[in-house]
């Protein structure tokens, strides 16, 4: 744990929305190649197929404890689906928006969690940096000013590393250790040794990982001292200002 909090990538060994992202898209791809017969003969079957999956998700999301990235990521693939349903779509950040009231009426104390900030300031980060169209670097650069603000806030501390660490991390546990994980889950309850065969895949991959961060962590981290209110309000307000398109008014 203190490997991955000192390197900036503890929110990957968290149930996060990204997951339950992962988990939807399993689900409703198996759901739809099961299917799929009657997916070609009724119209409304694929909203009923995607409907299950909504509600796998959201069962999968209380077991494991409901925590408010996932609570997060529910709501909007909610949100999103209602509007596929009447053809409508919204942009990301009124979706974030509507996702923003319906967490903090289920659950007020999570207004006081530094889980919801981090969780919701990391997407709406990355929503405003992908609708200016920054670049991969860049991005990854607003997200890293953006989360050390609310690490220093909450946290008092930053992690140097966190840039390189999270630009290999990601992809590693994204695209390697949860799907195979999730794998080994789906079928452990067909054949014991395909899911084991799956969850040693998928330790590999994060035993690699850790020796990658074990690097980083050599950069250490800097602790910070507690600073007064007005500084961390201006400073989401710079990490926001670098993030918006520069044909913004005053922006160079």
């Amino acid at each position: 744990w203190n490997l991955f909090r000192q390197t900036g990538t503890a929110h990957l060994l968290a149930i996060s929305g990204l997951h339950l992202g992962l988990f939807f898209r399993a689900v409703r791809m198996l759901l739809r190649r099961v299917f799929a017969p009657v997916l070609m003969n009724y119209r409304w079957s694929m909203f009923g197929v995607d409907a299950l999956a909504l509600i796998l998700s959201g069962c999968f999301s209380v077991w494991v404890g409901a925590p408010i990235a996932a609570q997060r990521a529910v709501c909007m693939i909610f949100i999103v689906y209602l509007l596929s349903i009447g053809g409508a779509r919204w942009p990301l950040s009124w979706v974030l928006s509507i996702t923003v009231i319906c967490v903090t009426a289920l659950s007020p104390d999570a207004l006081y969690s530094p889980g919801f900030w981090l969780s919701f300031g990391g997407v709406l980060t990355l929503i405003t940096a992908v609708s200016a169209q920054v670049g991969f670097w860049k991005g990854q650069c607003v997200l890293f000013f953006s989360l050390s603000v609310l690490s220093s806030l909450f946290f008092h501390h930053i992690a140097w590393s966190s840039i390189l660490a999270n630009c290999v991390a990601i992809p590693v546990i994204t695209v390697w250790v949860v799907p195979l994980s999730l794998l080994g889950l789906l079928s452990s309850m067909c054949s014991e040794h395909l899911a084991q065969g799956f969850w040693l895949a998928a330790a590999m991959g994060l035993k690699g990982l850790c020796a990658f961060l074990s690097l980083c962590c050599q950069w250490g981290y800097v602790r910070m001292p507690e600073a007064p209110i007005w500084a961390y309000v201006l400073a989401v307000f710079g990490v926001f200002w670098f993030s918006v398109p520069s044909t913004w008014p005053l922006r160079y």
